[in-house]
């Protein structure tokens, strides 16, 4: 909740109990743009925690702000999003 605040936490709990075939719209207050991820037992709303809420990728946030991202399989682009 620290990370994406009290609303975009219960709406995450909402997606993942949501329908697969469903896109949600997903407002985290650090983000300037919506993110869209599908629900139910899709692993978008998985990565975003695992990226965004636990930034797993945090080690590398001591670089300097990359210019460009390739980022071969995106997977939902979650990682390219974080960095």
């Amino acid at each position: 909740m620290r990370v994406l605040g009290l609303g975009a936490t219960l709406q995450l709990v909402r997606i993942r109990l949501g329908s697969p075939k469903t896109k949600y719209s997903l407002r985290i207050p650090s983000y300037p743009h919506p993110i869209f991820v599908r629900g139910g037992s899709s692993t978008d709303a998985v990565a975003l925690y695992e990226v965004l809420v636990t930034q797993e990728y945090a080690i590398s946030a001591k670089l300097a702000s990359p210019a460009f991202i390739i980022d071969g399989g995106a997977n939902v682009g979650m990682t390219s999003l974080y960095f």
